[in-house]
C-alpha cells in the first residue's frame, strides 16, 4: 500500500488553494463571458456558497469515518464486491479527469507558447515531474507546493496591481442583466470545474493529514481563499477587455496578461499568468493522479504503489493526447457531459454514502443499547 506520510495544516489548506483555482482561471472566463456577458463576475461569487455547502459534506463524511477514505467507505457501505466495483469507477473518472487536466498542459503550451512543439512530447515532460513528485512522498510533494505557494500569490498580486489602472467599470454595463437559467448553468459551471471536484480530498485527507479533525475549518478557509481568487480573475478579465472580447478569446486571461504595460519598461509579462496555471494544473493533476493511484492499490491490495505508478502514468500520457481530437470537442464535453459526471461523483455519491453511514451508525446504537 501506499506508505503513510504526514502533511500540517497549512501545507494542506496551500494544496486546497491551488488545487480550487486549479484550471479554472484559464478555462471558464471564456465560457462565463459567453453565457452571462458583462455579469460573468457574479457566477463564481454565488458558487462559493454552494462550494461551501460541499465543504460541509466532505468533513462530515471525514469525521464520520475517520481515517476512511472514499474507496474504504465504499465497501464498508456497500459490501466487498459492490464496494470494489463503485470504486473502480472512481478510479477511473479520477484517471480520465488526470487524463484531461495533461491535454490542457499540453493544448496551452502548444497554443501560445511553443506551436512546434509536439504535444505529446510536452505530455511527457510534466506526467514525468508528476510522477516523479508522487515517487518522491507526499509530504515532499506539500513541501514543495508550498514553496511555490508564495511566487504564485506574487504574481498574483502583481498582475491585480498592474492591471487595475485599465480597469473600465463602464464594461460592467448594463447591470445584472440576465437570465436566470444562464445563471444557474454557470453557477453549475463554476461547481464543476472549482468545488465539486474538491471529492480527491475524501482521498488525501484522511491518507495524508497530521491531524484531519484540525483541517475542517482549515478546508473551509482555502476554499475561500480560492474562490476569491477566481472571482477577482474573471472581474477583470469582464472589466479590463470587455465580455464580448473575453468570450472570443480560448485563454482570456492569458491575453489579459499581455495588456500589462508599465512605463514602456514592464511588458510582455503573460508569462506570470503561464507559471501560475502551470503551478495549480501541476497541483490538480498531481492529487487527481495520486488519488486514482491510492484507489488502484486499495483495490488489488497491492503492497507498494511502485509496480503501478509508472505504468500508469505512461498509460496516462498516451490518453492525454487523445482523450479529445481538439479544443471544440472539449469545450462541448465540458459544457454538458463533464457536469454530469462530476456531480455524480462529487456530490450524488458521497451524499448517498454519507446518508447511509450515519442510518447504519444510528441502527448500531439503537441495537447495542437494547441490548
Amino acid at each position: 500500500m501506499l506508505q503513510p506520510t504526514q502533511i500540517s495544516v497549512r501545507q494542506f489548506q496551500i494544496l486546497v488553494t491551488l488545487y480550487t483555482v486549479g484550471t479554472s482561471i484559464l478555462i471558464m472566463p471564456a465560457a462565463l463571458a459567453a453565457n452571462l456577458k458583462q455579469d460573468a463576475w457574479l457566477a463564481p461569487l454565488i458558487a462559493i456558497g454552494p462550494g461551501l455547502l460541499l465543504v460541509l459534506l466532505y468533513n462530515r463524511i471525514n469525521s464520520a469515518a475517520p481515517g476512511a477514505t472514499i474507496f474504504e467507505l465504499c465497501e464498508s457501505i456497500l459490501g466487498n464486491w459492490i464496494g470494489r466495483m463503485v470504486s473502480l469507477l472512481i478510479v477511473v473518472f479520477f484517471f480520465l479527469e488526470s487524463a484531461m487536466v495533461l491535454y490542457d498542459v499540453g493544448n496551452f503550451i502548444t497554443t501560445v507558447i511553443m506551436p512546434e512543439t509536439p504535444i505529446s512530447f510536452l505530455n511527457f515532460l510534466f506526467a514525468i515531474l508528476v510522477i516523479t513528485a508522487i515517487r518522491s512522498g507526499f509530504n515532499t510533494f506539500a513541501r514543495m507546493v508550498e514553496l511555490l505557494f508564495p511566487l504564485f500569490i506574487l504574481f498574483f498580486l502583481m498582475i491585480v496591481m498592474f492591471l487595475s489602472p485599465q480597469i473600465d467599470f463602464y464594461k460592467a454595463q448594463p447591470f445584472l442583466v440576465l437570465e436566470t437559467n444562464n445563471l444557474i448553468y454557470s453557477i453549475l459551471m463554476v461547481m464543476s470545474f472549482s468545488f465539486m471536484p474538491l471529492v480527491v480530498f475524501l482521498v488525501v485527507i484522511p491518507k495524508t493529514l497530521k491531524h484531519p479533525t484540525s483541517g475542517s475549518i482549515g478546508f473551509y478557509k482555502a476554499v475561500l481563499i480560492g474562490g476569491g481568487i477566481s472571482v477577482i480573475v474573471i472581474t477583470l478579465t469582464i472589466l479590463v477587455l470587455g465580455s464580448n472580447i473575453a468570450s472570443l478569446k480560448q485563454f482570456p486571461v492569458y491575453y489579459l496578461a499581455r495588456k500589462i504595460s508599465v512605463g514602456r519598461f514592464l511588458e510582455r509579462v503573460e508569462a506570470m499568468v503561464a507559471i501560475m496555471w502551470l503551478i495549480t494544473t501541476f497541483v490538480k493533476l498531481s492529487l487527481y493522479f495520486f488519488a486514482s493511484v491510492s484507489g488502484l492499490v486499495h483495490i488489488a491490495r497491492l503492497k507498494s504503489e511502485r509496480s503501478v505508478l509508472m505504468p500508469m502514468g505512461f498509460i496516462l500520457v498516451i490518453l492525454s493526447v487523445d482523450i479529445f481530437p481538439n479544443s471544440v470537442y472539449e469545450a462541448k464535453f465540458n459544457s454538458a457531459d463533464w457536469i454530469v459526471s462530476i456531480s455524480c461523483v462529487g456530490v450524488i455519491l458521497p451524499l448517498f454514502l454519507l446518508i447511509v453511514k450515519l442510518w447504519k451508525d444510528r441502527n448500531k446504537k439503537k441495537s447495542d443499547n437494547s441490548a
